[in-house]
């Protein structure tokens, strides 16, 4: 089939219909399996974040006939839509979840809170967790590499809706034209990108993609029971198109499940945006040579995409946990001044700290290089490079560059650190036997029948604490 605007969710619906685990690559599903547990060391963490307690107390009690409806960690109860609201917020809330980049960003993992509400549904099995999982990262990454939505001032959990109401499709068994409806009214609210812009981002950059989810889910079981959506909700005279995206990059879709988009996502190893990845690696390394006390100051060359989300000039001066994590200065600063970066960089005494704002002080407005900004473009290998120039009071410069960060696909992080990574962010949570069952868990995730992936993931739940 020819791919057009007109056929193109009839073409991805098919695709998602008759998409089996046999299907995929053997990386494709080893990558999944790391995805989730990466996904759960930063749900396990999140969970105590204050803004996902105060979203809690909103969805609990309310009567629903899912009561297998899975909101991990949580002993409450919750209707599906919850239960997939609240796994994607505590997923997302500390901005530590994987990403992918293209014409515009995800984090695609968020879809992984949406499925793990589906756990106790009787086609949830092991092997359909990650075939849905795969599939949700296909579609959403595609669309991704199709169109920008920030551009045109939309948020990119836009394409989350469709891919999470697809993927939760899959686990409730669709038919084809079934989950071209769900599609279809995954589509239909659009998210504001404002929620990420400003000195002082609010709750709302992780609400969301929890919201997204929770329409995602909700656009799958209302197509299970008949509701219908727009046929042509791409294409028509007020659609995705001519409303929203403007145009599709329609290549973007050739080849589905040839190559999976989740071998060519990225693995965050700091809590900091993505694009800061490499910054926090400069930084680190220019700290083993001077302290921060020795800079005067520090000139930043990057590429456009990392200017304009983490460096524009209203991020100098972050008033909150969710602008600092997508403030380069902040985040060079904390890191430059500590030695490393963490959650406890974030504290709230910290964000105006006089020591901050001095060091911001000394850095420069951010240059673009076009060497740089053609390397993030490369499709087969991009790039997120930067160049710190730091001078030092006695007149020295001292230069680092990074281009390739940890994490990155091509330079991924090992089995091992990632589950470092859940044992570190659920200490607090998990005993060492908890921890190494989840592994376990995860690890073996296909050999679980839909009971028992259920029944192993319900006995890992914890009290609140």
């Amino acid at each position: 089939m020819n791919i057009s605007n007109e056929n193109l969710i009839e073409l991805l619906c098919g695709f998602a219909v008759n998409l089996k685990f046999g299907d995929l690559q053997r990386e494709a599903i080893h990558e999944a399996k790391r995805r989730i547990i990466d996904a759960l060391a930063c749900l396990i963490a999140g969970s105590d974040d204050p803004a996902c307690v105060l979203t809690r107390g909103g969805s609990e009690g309310k009567n629903t006939a899912y009561y297998n409806a899975f909101a991990f960690g949580m002993p409450k109860t919750y209707t599906l839509e919850d239960a997939a609201f609240l796994n994607s917020h505590s997923i997302r809330v500390l901005d530590w979840n994987d990403t992918y980049l293209s014409k515009e960003p995800a984090h695609p993992s968020d879809n992984i809170g949406a499925l793990l509400a589906m756990l106790g549904n009787k086609n949830c099995d092991g092997e359909n967790f990650i075939t849905a999982m795969v599939l949700a990262y296909e579609i959403q990454c595609r669309f991704c590499d199709a169109a920008s939505l920030r551009k045109r001032g939309w948020d990119h959990t836009y394409y989350l809706q469709l891919s999470s109401a697809i993927a939760c499709g899959k686990i409730l068994g669709l038919s084809k034209e079934e989950m071209i409806h769900a599609a279809s009214r995954s589509l239909v609210r659009v998210p504001l990108r404002q929620g990420r812009a400003g000195s002082k981002l609010s709750h709302e950059k992780a609400l969301y993609a929890a919201e997204a989810s929770r329409i995602g889910i909700s656009a799958a079981i209302m197509a299970q029971n008949g509701t219908t959506g727009s046929s042509e909700i791409i294409e028509g005279e007020f659609g995705v198109l001519k409303q929203i995206v403007g145009e599709l990059d329609l290549s973007a879709f050739n080849n589905l499940g040839k190559n999976f988009k989740i071998l060519k996502t990225h693995i965050k190893p700091y809590p900091v945006e993505y694009h800061a990845q490499a910054a926090v690696e400069a930084a680190l390394r220019i700290r083993k040579i001077i302290d921060a006390k020795n800079i005067e100051g520090i000139d930043i060359t990057t590429y456009e995409f990392a200017k304009s989300v983490i460096g524009d000039k209203a991020k100098r001066r972050p008033e909150t946990k969710e602008s600092a994590d997508h403030s380069l200065y902040f985040v060079l600063a904390s890191t430059l001044l500590d030695g490393e970066m963490s959650l406890q960089s974030y504290r709230p005494e910290r964000l105006q700290s006089a020591q901050i704002c001095e060091l911001i002080d000394k850095m420069s407005d951010i240059a673009i290089l076009d060497e740089y900004e053609k390397a993030y473009y490369d499709k087969l290998l991009p790039e997120f490079p930067i160049s710190l120039k730091v001078l030092t009071k006695d007149g020295w410069w001292i230069k680092e560059d990074v281009r390739i960060p940890k994490g990155h696909f091509a330079d991924p992080l090992s089995d091992d650190d990632i589950a470092s990574k859940l044992k570190n962010l659920s200490q607090k949570k998990l005993s060492g036997d908890s921890q190494k069952k989840l592994l376990d868990i995860c690890w073996g995730l296909e050999n679980f029948d839909a009971n028992g992936l259920y029944r192993a993931f319900e006995a890992l739940k914890w009290s609140e604490t």
